[in-house]
């Protein structure tokens, strides 16, 4: 494995975690019976998902990046394809999120046995009443972080911060 993780969103993608649409999907069923829930626009057709997700993977793949995929977890659904929002990435390790959406609330807690098995550091956690979801923040530069407040993320999650 090379790099623990990084804070930026514009530097080339050395280290990147997947969970493929097998894993998170599973099948045309268990997509239909989710995906009104969780409030898509549309519903997902299976094998076009797969589809984009393995010209995606491709994409990484030509580009040299190390994948490292999430296994399938029973308390996880279709949205944990967004490996991005149960986590929150910086240079030293992980921050796992407190999920605003009830039905991702099993995501981090599914992606820490992984992290500990692949040495990646989990540094600490969002605590109820806090929410954070790694979809609202976004690194600026190296130092830089911000993080909008909305329905998946609350104000809470920015106490401990110290500032907002």
């Amino acid at each position: 494995m090379s790099a623990v993780g990084c804070q930026s969103m514009v530097d080339p993608i050395q280290l990147c975690l997947l969970k493929s649409p097998r894993q998170a999907h599973g099948s045309q069923a268990a997509v239909d019976a989710q995906w009104q829930d969780l409030h898509y626009l549309g519903r997902p057709e299976y094998t076009e998902v797969l589809a984009e997700y393995d010209g995606f993977v491709s994409l990484l793949s030509q580009h040299g990046a190390e994948l490292l995929y999430l296994p399938t977890a029973a308390d996880t659904g279709l949205d944990s394809i967004y490996t991005h929002d149960p986590l929150v990435v910086t240079n030293r390790g992980v921050i796992l999120c407190n999920m605003g959406k009830a039905q991702r609330t099993g995501e981090p807690a599914a992606a820490t046995a992984f992290l500990a098995a692949h040495g990646i550091p989990i540094l600490g956690e969002i605590r109820s009443p806090g929410t954070l979801e790694g979809g609202d923040v976004c690194w600026l530069d190296a130092r830089t972080v911000a993080a909008g407040e909305g329905y998946r993320t609350n104000a809470e999650a920015f106490a401990s911060c110290g500032n907002r």
